[in-house]
């Protein structure tokens, strides 16, 4: 199964944070031991206080609440991953550590892996 959301799509298709959760939810029901699996993400990404985000097409960083609301933390990410039963899976991030808000750099200090 590929599924790719996508800025230009929508409905289901769209990048949104519940379209994300929802695919992977998905997928954890139907991938077996013997699988591989597959994620990447493409976009923005930010980190407000200790908390890094992928910033998906709804996100809202005007502050820590809406933040959190609207974008998909890393932390979240990292549970539904953990929740598929593949022997194998691949995790690709190609996001940006800018902050929207201010447009500069952020200073993150170490990068976490996802």
């Amino acid at each position: 199964h590929v599924f790719v959301l996508t800025s230009d799509q929508s409905g289901d298709n769209a990048p949104t944070r519940t379209n994300v959760a929802f695919r992977l939810t998905w997928l954890a029901e139907r991938v077996r031991p013997e699988d591989t699996v597959v994620f990447y993400f493409s976009g923005h990404g930010m980190q407000m206080g200790d908390t890094p985000y992928l910033l998906t097409v709804e996100a809202d960083p005007r502050n820590a609440g809406t933040l959190r609301l609207s974008a998909l933390s890393t932390h979240e990410l990292n549970g539904l991953l953990q929740d598929l039963k593949a022997r194998r899976l691949l995790v690709l991030g190609d996001a940006c550590r800018n902050d929207p808000r201010a447009g500069k750099f952020v200073d993150v200090g170490d990068l976490r892996a996802l």
